[in-house]
């Protein structure tokens, strides 16, 4: 999973392509194993980084 967490963190990839990568080829296996390890499903925990770089973006502006 830690693989698949810097994808998430450091590329565009879908959830799906993301998983296959990692080697899942079942989507929702993958999504149920990512969100029991790291606690937030596949698109939570993308959202919670992408938020926190854009509000650092607009500090950054300001």
């Amino acid at each position: 999973m830690e693989r698949a967490r810097e994808l998430f963190l450091h590329t565009n990839l879908k959830a799906y392509e993301i998983g296959e990568r990692v080697g899942f080829v079942n989507t929702s296996h993958f999504s149920r194993a990512f969100k029991k390890v790291c606690g937030l499903s596949p698109r939570e925990y993308r959202k919670q980084w992408d938020g926190g770089a854009a509000e650092e973006d607009r500090l950054e502006d300001a």
